[in-house]
């Protein structure tokens, strides 16, 4: 379940991850207007914009223009949800880019605590990459 609107619902009936960062929330959908949508088949380090990467049960929002990602499980997320889902995270480096067919290794520095702390995130298999936003897009899409 997830909340929406002051109100709990499927993950089904949102269509969408949520997250709440300083008081806001952002959606996350994988249902952008199709005349405008843009997939690809992987990220790169020499990307911009702001990126929708769907996986086997979670979403995961990659900003290539601010390096910034965030993590929301889904239901059928098999490792279920993890300490700092739903919070954009300042990226220390990334081992492995998105690729359609593969996993991604993303790397953080803990928000409390950065200089003792590094985090990481191996996502499940992706099942695709969208463009949400392409607002500073650096590279070829």
């Amino acid at each position: 379940m997830v909340f929406f609107g002051g109100r709990s619902r499927d993950w089904t009936e949102v269509g969408a991850a949520l997250s709440v960062v300083d008081g806001t929330v952002s959606v996350m959908t994988d249902t952008p207007d199709a005349s405008r949508q843009v997939e690809v088949d992987e990220l790169d380090p020499g990307m911009g914009g702001l990126w929708l990467v769907v996986t086997q049960g979670s979403r995961h929002e990659w900003d290539l223009d601010a390096m910034t990602y965030m993590r929301v499980a889904g239901p059928d997320s098999l490792s279920g949800t993890c300490a700092l889902d739903g919070r954009r995270l300042p990226v220390t480096r990334v081992e492995r880019w998105p690729q359609v067919g593969s996993t991604s290794l993303v790397f953080f520095d803990d928000p409390t605590r950065p200089l003792e702390y590094e985090h990481f995130r191996r996502s499940s298999r992706i099942e695709s990459i969208t463009l949400i936003s392409d607002t500073g897009l650096a590279g070829p899409v």
